[in-house]
This record gives C-alpha cells, structure tokens and sequence, in this order.
C-alpha cells in the first residue's frame, strides 16, 4: 500500500509540474503575441505618418524622397533577408561582387516598387488581428486593412505580415495580400530573369525599376 501511495504521490507531483509549466507556457506565449500585436499596430502607425511627411515634402527632391524613404524602407522591412529568400535559388552562384550589386539594387527596387503598396496597406484603416507564434522570434499578424479605392468605395483587404520581433525591434520580411506573396512572387520572378537573361541584367533591371 505503501509503494502505491509513494507511486501515486510522485505521479500527482509530477503531473501538478506539468500543469503548472503548461499554464506559464500558455500564459507567456499570450503576452508575447500581444506584445507584438501593440508594437506592429504603434509602428505602422509611425510608419504612414512619416512616409505621408516625405511624400508631401516639397523642399525634397525626387532622390532625398528616395533616400528617406530607403531608410524607412530598412526600418520597417528585412530587406537583406527578403533579398536573400528572393535570390536562394541561385545566391550560390553569384560572385561577392555581384551579390553586393544584387543587395544594393534590391533595395532600390523595393523603395521604387513596394513603398507605395506597403504605404497603402499600413497607411490604411488597419485593424490588427490574430497573432500567431511561427517560430523563434517570427510571428504571422493577420490584419484587415479598408482601402479606398479609385471611386472612393472603402472595401475591407485581408493582409498577412510575417515578422521578426525579438522583444526590441519589429521587422516585416513578408506580406502576403489576399494569398499573394510578395517574396514568393519576387523569388519565382527573379529566378525567371536570372536564368533566361543572367544574373547581371537581373540586377540591372532591378536598379532601373
């Protein structure tokens, strides 16, 4: 009877550990999503406000707003890890020179190219949704942005951030609008460019875009 209570007790010890690890587990995991979920919602915020302050600056010139915005760019995106998933395919067969070229035109190309669409999804009536864990320090924010359109209707866009939050700073690496990719796009055609007219005029194309 002994041993069956001795038996019994480490079993309700053990099993009140793990309750408790699960329970702290849990409770973290809900802190940490809205952590993030506040930090996404305050950056967009300051995002759109200084990419409007920019464009309606009109001591600037075409290129300082191209430079501003670059920096904003780097701010709120990853750009070096989205230029590398963009280019995996064939990374490995770029010289160190062409991968430098590659890294600078990428970061032009996304100023000239998605500041208009990142500008419109953050700059929106954004309403921030679930958050969802999808690793360490990466986390899915699925939001709901009212958009205006050309006829002035207010039609409600489903928008999918991936991000990088490591308890300081926030950074976007993907953006999918409605199931579509914006890396997955770049990467199929990137590779396209890449094999069919070579990895230099692929980066010559995207520093004229």
């Amino acid at each position: 009877m002994s041993t069956q209570y001795s038996m019994l007790r480490t079993w309700l010890a053990t099993a009140l550990i793990f309750s408790f690890w699960l329970f702290s587990s849990i409770s973290f995991a809900d802190n940490s999503t809205q952590y993030v979920k506040e930090t996404f919602s305050k950056k967009c915020m300051e995002l759109s406000e200084k990419t409007v302050s920019i464009m309606n600056n009109k001591a600037f010139s075409s290129q300082q707003k191209e430079k501003a915005l670059e920096e904003i760019l780097h701010n709120a995106m990853s750009v070096e890890q989205m230029s590398q998933f963009a280019a995996s395919s064939f990374l490995n067969n770029m010289s160190a020179e062409q991968k430098d070229s590659y890294t600078k035109a990428y970061s032009s190309y996304m100023v000239k190219q998605y500041i208009p669409k990142i500008q419109k999804y953050i700059g929106g009536d954004i309403k921030v949704g679930d958050v969802r864990p999808l690793s360490k320090d990466n986390y899915r924010i699925k939001a709901s942005v009212i958009l205006t359109t050309n006829n002035q209707n207010k039609e409600p866009t489903n928008i999918t951030f991936d991000c990088t939050y490591d308890g300081k700073d926030l950074k976007i690496w993907n953006i999918s609008a409605e199931g579509f990719s914006l890396l997955l796009n770049q990467k199929e055609e990137f590779r396209s460019i890449a094999l069919r007219e070579g990895i230099d005029r692929l980066i010559a194309r995207l520093s004229q875009k």
